[in-house]
């Protein structure tokens, strides 16, 4: 179905409910939760903003219905939950986020008073969400992220809910990894991502969990391929293993885009690796030529899928391994520590 049809059908079932809900003689409470509940419908398979926006103007009203009336406390920090995600899927511009954090923190006493241990883990990763988008833009302090996803995985089962641990775990090292700024603190953050991406991982596999295990992987080795720690080489050939294993599940995906990523950061990984570890002083030029290989193979993936910006910038990490090739057959590594 096309955007368009998507888009016609989501207005629909907007204009539906609200005039389900006018016609409606239910206490306030009914109406509000039918409203959030097509709302979350509408987002569940929403592709566009427009989709999105429409879910949101429900969910806001179904917040409206209820919000001056204390005995629907619950179920209004519900709704303001369910509209908290929506909104992050919607937009990560600062104005957005801010009410997204607003509305969770208002919710955040009921939901762990009266909510159940799901609702409030949900939560949790929702702040964690937005802390970690407004960080990003330098407008919040990202250790509010890490409280929000250490507060998210003490309600979590490993066990019972691997993928959304692995996830959680995932978003807590990048958050780590965002945090380095050259100064000393960045080896031990460095580490501390790194496990926790393990600790995803140890979670998920491949075959019941291939996304996951791909993204893990994939997050894993740029992990190790720039930590600055007292063992680069090692490092960067545990990244190669990493990226190794995310390229074998994203083939099985087809996911071309999310593929073509993958295999790049492999290549720029190989170009710092000493053909010969034990002797790093002979350079790389087998590394170089199979990474100028790797790159062909991203851009074809990235070209067929049309995304020329992501293509220029391969090609043009083409052109400098070509130049260095050219100007020094016998290349040396230019940076394995």
């Amino acid at each position: 179905m096309s955007a368009a049809m998507n888009n016609e059908m989501a207005q629909s079932h907007y204009d539906m409910a609200l005039q389900m809900a006018a016609d409606s003689d239910a206490p306030a409470a009914e109406k509000a939760a039918m409203l959030s509940d097509i709302g979350s419908g509408i987002q569940r398979r929403a592709n566009t903003r427009e989709q999105l926006d429409y879910a949101i103007a429900l969910q806001q009203e179904a917040l409206t219905l209820v919000a001056d009336n204390s005995s629907d406390q619950l179920l209004c920090a519900r709704i303001a939950l369910q509209l908290g995600f929506t909104r992050q899927l919607a937009s990560d511009d600062v104005r957005d986020l801010q009410k997204v954090v607003a509305e969770l923190e208002g919710a955040y006493d009921v939901l762990r008073s009266q909510g159940d241990k799901g609702e409030v883990t949900e939560l949790h990763i929702n702040l964690g969400l937005a802390y970690q988008s407004l960080a990003a833009q330098g407008r919040a302090d990202p250790r509010k992220a890490l409280d929000a996803y250490h507060a998210a995985l003490s309600g979590i089962d490993a066990v019972q809910q691997p993928a959304q641990f692995a996830i959680v775990q995932s978003n807590l090292a990048l958050v780590m990894l965002s945090m380095c700024n050259g100064g000393d603190s960045d080896a031990m953050r460095e580490a501390l991502a790194v496990q926790a991406f393990e600790a995803g991982l140890s979670a998920v596999n491949a075959q019941d969990h291939p996304a996951e295990f791909a993204m893990l992987q994939n997050n894993l080795g740029n992990a190790l391929q720039h930590a600055a720690s007292g063992h680069p080489i090692a490092n960067r050939l545990r990244a190669v293993e990493a990226y190794d294993a995310a390229i074998a599940v994203r083939e099985e995906l087809g996911s071309p885009t999310e593929l073509a990523g993958t295999i790049a950061n492999r290549a720029h990984c190989l170009c710092t690796i000493p053909d010969d570890p034990e002797q790093p002083a002979r350079g790389n030029p087998n590394n170089l030529i199979a990474a100028r290989s790797e790159y062909h193979r991203a851009l074809i993936l990235l070209s067929n899928a049309g995304d020329a910006e992501k293509s220029s910038l391969i090609r043009e990490a083409i052109a400098e391994l070509d130049e260095m090739l050219t100007t020094d057959p016998a290349a040396a590594v230019t940076d394995h520590g």
